[in-house]
């Protein structure tokens, strides 16, 4: 795999997606916030003590982007079930 290309997986084990993480590091400088209450893919936060307010921003700022994602998504689902006629031109 080459340094920069994205590296994705169909994969649900964990096992073998470390495998894969351990053959071809991923180098990119993301956060990605998972599931907290999975055991399998819960997220790792930093300590408080090293970061402080950084989880709490962090599940903050998902949350608005989740609530931001959902009316983007229903604006366009309402653009592609209804007819043009619906809407006035900008």
């Amino acid at each position: 795999m080459k340094i920069g290309r994205e590296r994705v997986t169909r994969s649900n084990d964990a096992a073998e997606i470390a495998e894969l993480r351990n053959k071809s590091p991923d180098t990119k400088e993301t956060m990605e916030i998972g599931r907290d209450w999975d055991k399998t893919w819960r997220n790792y936060w930093p300590q408080e003590s090293d970061a402080p307010g950084f989880k709490q921003t962090m599940l903050d700022f998902f949350q608005v982007r989740t609530g931001s994602n959902m009316r983007y998504i229903r604006v366009v689902l309402t653009i592609i079930i209804r007819p043009a006629t619906n809407f006035t031109p900008l």
